[in-house]
């Protein structure tokens, strides 16, 4: 009995397994298959999916060739099956309708429906492939393009809607090799007028591909250097001039480091930016307004994935991205004065900040030298890059980067902390000696004041005399954790914000004894920070309140408060009166400054950067306006040439109505 009760229990395992050999796969696992051998890129496994009949009349090479150039040539990183319906038509055939699922890295996600047809062969469900099974009302001579459409790029403006940079009209000169009658002189003359190299423009025109009625582009140049050379340029035989769409930047070169400019991409910014549609050749915004604001300004990038007859014909469109314009840009900066700043600065290296006290609005930021930024934009050749190389740090934005001790133009701001501290009287008077020392431990060490006339000092004429020993005996009265807690609602040690990276001022808590300490009261030492930053100090005697805004480069926002100095209304007020003796007494060292009818108060300054080079600083401030020049130089360089710098933009803003 046992042994019929196994036999039996034998014979059902061999019907299950016979039944389970002669199980045949479900079409739609032979559908998933072959989509996932297709977002894997596993052409030739989803080729022996096929049916022979199908292999037979498509080749393996040219069904892989298709589908590694068309999921290439869109992006294609994802391709999933959604839905599958099986409708059986005989016992070897069936009809399967199934959706897809796309992603890419150029359109949206998209979906596209299917009809299929699998044949049952040896067991296996195999598909009747056609080039419908890509894209549906895909044929063998149709093809599959990705159009990509880059949208304007948006403009940056003035607060007068004045373009800074926009697009603009250019021109690029080419060569026809078939029209050149002297070679050489074609050469020289072009190498001259191009800034370029005679072997590289030959080498341009003489490439394999080029025919002799071709036109061959050689560079681009400006529409105003165009005008300025065009007969020049006219008289080369065998030169041909196009007019083109390109960047144009319509600001002085001091204004260079703010705006920015366009540049070619590079193979490393290529890697970050292509999935944002980005591409070999393209250009995108390299520093300045334009690297920061990239996003806004270069808008998105569309794409369109098509299918086209022999004829060229649209068939269908199968996905789509709409382009996006880029935004514009409106500043707060004020070309007209902002060329007045770049005039006056001519080939002086240095700074000029104006900005509005009430607002924190930036009206002009100069940076001299600097660049224009249409050679980059059109494409710099050696021989310009090479020129702007022996130029003094001409891409360093001296407005916003450069860290300078602030020499005496830091004394209104000793003179506020001794008063919050309580440890100066105003009125109080003493004769400072020539050279100075607080204890006979500074050894050989003394604080060195100027010349001035004889006799006792109290805070106005130590201010309008610029007196050093003064303020610093008022910063080791005030003492190295009062004037370190000053400095920090100063801003020292704290980022600025500001929609450009700004250097952070400092003061070095570490090494602050008493001689660094009292140097620091008149602005050397460690104490360093940039003119804009000063500017902003500045805003303080206008402003009244003690606040210190947040410095605005875009137009339209609302004014912010930065920093609550501490200082008192009535304490700002009394400095205030100070500095308005500093430059309106007919002795003050800025007494320069002191132009008719605008009321003008500051102070100057001259620190030292090295044992050869130093800086001139004047700032200053009249009605809502606040005005800092720091000029670079040697030893020779001193706040009076600041001063002069000042007036110029002054009594030109004025001239010119600005103020």
């Amino acid at each position: 009995m046992a042994i019929k009760k196994n036999l039996l229990c034998l014979l059902i395992l061999l019907m299950l397994f016979a039944f389970s050999c002669d199980k045949t796969p479900a079409p739609e696992e032979t559908i998933e298959q072959f989509i996932q051998c297709w977002e894997k890129a596993a052409y030739e496994e989803a080729y022996q999916l096929l049916t022979a009949k199908a292999r037979e009349e498509y080749p393996w090479e040219l069904f892989c060739k298709r589908y590694e150039n068309i999921s290439t040539g869109i992006g294609l990183t994802g391709v999933t099956v959604k839905e599958i319906t099986v409708e059986v038509e005989a016992d070897d055939q069936v009809e399967v309708r199934y959706l897809l699922e796309f992603t890419t890295n150029t359109v949206p996600q998209f979906e596209q429906e299917y009809k299929a047809v699998l044949h049952k062969d040896d067991g296996k469900w195999l598909l009747a492939w056609n080039h419908e099974l890509i894209f549906p009302g895909l044929k063998e001579n149709y093809t599959v393009r990705l159009t990509r459409e880059v949208p304007p790029r948006g403009s940056i403006y003035d607060r007068n809607n004045i373009a800074l940079a926009n697009t603009g009209q250019i021109r690029e000169i080419g060569v026809v090799p078939g029209k050149i009658v002297d070679e050489k002189k074609l050469l020289q003359d072009l190498a001259k007028l191009l800034e370029m190299s005679e072997e590289a423009i030959k080498n341009a025109y003489s490439q394999s591909w080029v025919q002799p009625e071709m036109y061959v582009p050689i560079k681009k140049i400006s529409e105003d250097y165009w005008q300025e050379k065009k007969e020049q340029f006219l008289a080369i035989k065998g030169v041909m001039i196009q007019q083109k769409q390109a960047r144009v930047y319509n600001c002085p070169s001091s204004l260079a480091q703010t705006i920015g400019y366009i540049a070619e991409i590079s193979a490393e910014q290529l890697e970050e930016k292509r999935a944002l549609g980005y591409r070999a050749g393209d250009f995108l915004g390299v520093t300045g307004l334009e690297e920061v604001f990239e996003a806004e300004l270069a808008g998105t990038i569309g794409f369109r994935i098509s299918i086209y007859d022999e004829n060229n014909q649209l068939v269908r469109e199968v996905a789509t991205k709409e382009a996006v314009p880029g935004k514009d840009i409106k500043t707060t900066l004020d070309i007209s004065l902002q060329q007045i700043a770049d005039k006056s600065l001519a080939e002086k290296v240095g700074a000029a900040v104006l900005l509005q006290a009430s607002t924190g609005e930036v009206l002009s930021l100069s940076s001299n030298p600097g660049f224009d930024s249409n050679l980059f934009a059109l494409g710099i050749t050696s021989a310009q890059y090479e020129r702007l190389g022996q130029l003094n740090s001409p891409f360093l934005n001296r407005s916003l980067a450069a860290l300078l001790p602030p020499g005496s133009t830091f004394k209104p701001f000793t003179a506020l902390m001794a008063l919050a501290a309580g440890v100066v009287d105003p009125n109080e008077s003493w004769d400072t000696p020539k050279q100075w020392q607080a204890d006979p431990s500074w050894g050989g060490y003394y604080v060195t004041r100027v010349d001035r006339p004889a006799g006792a000092v109290n805070l106005e004429k130590a201010m309008v005399y610029s007196d050093n020993v003064y303020f610093a005996d008022l910063s080791l009265k005030i003492g190295s954790e009062g004037f370190l807690q000053f400095a920090e609602k100063l801003g020292f040690n704290q980022q600025l914000p500001f929609v450009l990276k700004t250097a952070v001022a400092k003061i070095d808590k570490d090494s602050l004894n008493d001689t660094m300490l009292a140097d620091s009261g008149y602005g050397q030492a460690q104490l360093q920070l940039t003119p804009l930053h000063l500017a902003l100090l500045f805003s303080l005697f206008p402003r009244e309140d003690g606040t210190i805004p947040v410095p605005q480069l875009l137009s339209g926002q609302e004014p912010e408060v930065w920093l609550e100095s501490s200082f008192t209304a009535e304490q700002i007020t009394q400095v205030d009166a100070v500095l308005k003796a500093a430059v309106q007494s007919p002795d003050a060292v800025a007494a320069r400054g002191n132009l008719p009818g605008l009321n003008i108060k500051g102070k100057t300054g001259t620190a030292e950067i090295s044992a050869s080079r130093q800086i001139g600083w004047y700032a200053c401030y009249f009605a809502d306006y606040v005005l800092v020049v720091a000029l670079e130089g040697d030893r020779n360089m001193t706040s009076q040439q600041a001063i002069e710098v000042a007036n110029q933009i002054i009594q030109a803003g004025v001239d010119n109505g600005r103020f």
